[in-house]
């Protein structure tokens, strides 16, 4: 009997708690099907400095007044013979890969390796 008492009890407590839950409304809910939109923010212009010349995105170098990746790249002029370094590279040194398994390979004696290896 004390056994019934107890479950019922807690069945009614976990019925209020959830009914609790459901009626709370929230009255602070925003409906946005019926927002208005607000006029585009404008910068004073003594806070908008003019771009200085020779910089990227300058008015002398995008005519339209927008700076895009692509006007940017085509206004570089690449360096005879120098292509994207990432990495300085080494003649004993490559990175190896197995499906998705990555290592490195070096051609050198372990114990010579080994301090450089264990200070990275």
């Amino acid at each position: 009997m004390r056994f019934h008492a107890i479950a019922i009890g807690a069945c009614l407590v976990a019925a209020l708690l959830i009914g609790g839950c459901a009626g709370v409304s929230n009255a602070r809910k925003i409906d946005y099907r019926n927002t208005r939109s607000l006029p585009s923010l404008e910068v004073p212009p003594d806070l908008a400095p003019l771009p200085e010349p020779g910089l990227p995105g300058a008015a002398q170098d995008s005519p339209s007044g927008s700076a895009t990746f692509s006007g940017y790249v085509g206004g570089q002029r690449p360096q005879p013979g120098a292509g994207p370094v990432v990495l300085p590279r080494y003649p004993n040194v490559r990175l190896v890969r197995e499906g998705q398994t990555r290592y490195v390979v070096v051609q050198a004696e372990p114990a010579a390796v080994w301090g450089q290896v264990r200070e990275f």
